[in-house]
């Protein structure tokens, strides 16, 4: 089977902590349940992906350390269907991300510890491998040249890009490879950021005209999400589609 979407972005290992609420600056509380799981935005995206998909479809670039961590991520990953022949090992130690869950209401705090995803440079992306793909997905936990790099790729192949700004970049680093991004889907604090804009209406409106983003998607959690699609005529003025 041939590979038809190709996800680069971060690998984490989830130590998660199941307490009954968020403990105060400086405090120290009992938890009632504790978790490793795999995590990083990036195998999150290719192991939903490899759900969806027959063996072998979704490859996942990116990077772990030459530690324990690393290698019983890999193990597990490879169990969801994702090809993990593309993932580097550095000499680091593997990303890491502690978590607190209140169980009282849900919310959380999170530390993410990069590790060996902010090694994964450009030069470890494979040309090659992005023929004849489909779909190539990016986010951000791992450098924004890499990124970049990904991007430009999939759309010097032929594939739909697919962007995810999370966690959210700067605006100049933004602006050199958005129009690379066939697919924006951002939370509503990260369009707004992006936007510089008040509301969802004008920053859906503004990701679209300033940087010519065809399809622009705003999750809003419980409220689902806003979509918006325009197509480019040749003189680039945006019409509704």
């Amino acid at each position: 089977m041939s590979v038809k979407i190709l996800v680069v972005g971060s690998l984490n290992v989830d130590q998660i902590a199941y307490c009954p609420r968020l403990p105060l600056p400086g405090e120290t509380i009992l938890g009632e349940k504790y978790e490793t799981g795999l995590g990083g935005k990036g195998a999150n995206q290719a192991a939903q992906a490899a759900l969806l998909s027959s063996p072998g479809e979704v490859v996942l670039f990116g990077a772990v350390g030459n530690d324990k961590n690393g290698i019983w991520y890999l193990e597990e990953l490879a169990k969801t269907g994702v090809d993990c022949s593309k993932i580097k090992t550095k000499e680091s130690s593997t990303g890491v991300a502690p978590i607190t869950v209140s169980m009282e209401n849900g919310e959380n705090s999170i530390v993410v510890v990069p590790g060996a995803n902010m090694l994964f440079t450009e030069e470890d992306l494979d040309e090659k491998s992005f023929e004849g793909i489909k779909i190539v997905v990016c986010q951000n936990e791992i450098p924004v040249c890499t990124t970049r790099k990904a991007l430009e790729l999939g759309r010097l192949s032929g594939a739909q890009t697919i962007y995810s700004p999370a966690p959210c970049p700067k605006r100049e680093d933004f602006e050199t490879f958005c129009e690379k991004i066939d697919y924006l889907i951002a939370n509503e604090t990260e369009a707004l950021q992006l936007s510089g804009s008040e509301n969802i209406s004008e920053a859906v409106e503004a990701l679209q005209k300033k940087y010519k983003i065809k399809n622009v998607i705003v999750t809003l959690g419980s409220d689902g999400f806003a979509f918006k699609k325009y197509f480019f005529s040749k003189n680039c003025k945006i019409k509704s589609f």
